[in-house]
């Protein structure tokens, strides 16, 4: 079982880590559509945080992530 608190305690050490990225980055080694499901909710949880920016050039496009939270200490 994944909870959206850990996906977003992952995503914010993973955005620390690589800073800019893509979903499709995210997503790789999830083993399950609910994994990938919340992990959706967390990068919604962080954009209205404030903590990660999204950008996608065109449709269909992957979906580029720039992560903004405070550095790691």
């Amino acid at each position: 079982e994944v909870s959206l608190e850990d996906k977003v305690v992952f995503l914010s050490k993973f955005g620390k880590k690589h800073r800019h990225f893509t979903f499709r980055q995210l997503l790789a080694g999830q083993s399950s559509k609910t994994e990938v499901i919340v992990t959706f909710l967390a990068v919604l949880e962080l954009i209205r945080s404030g903590d990660i920016l999204i950008r996608q050039d065109r449709i269909f496009d992957d979906i580029k992530i720039s992560y903004r939270g405070q550095e790691a200490a």
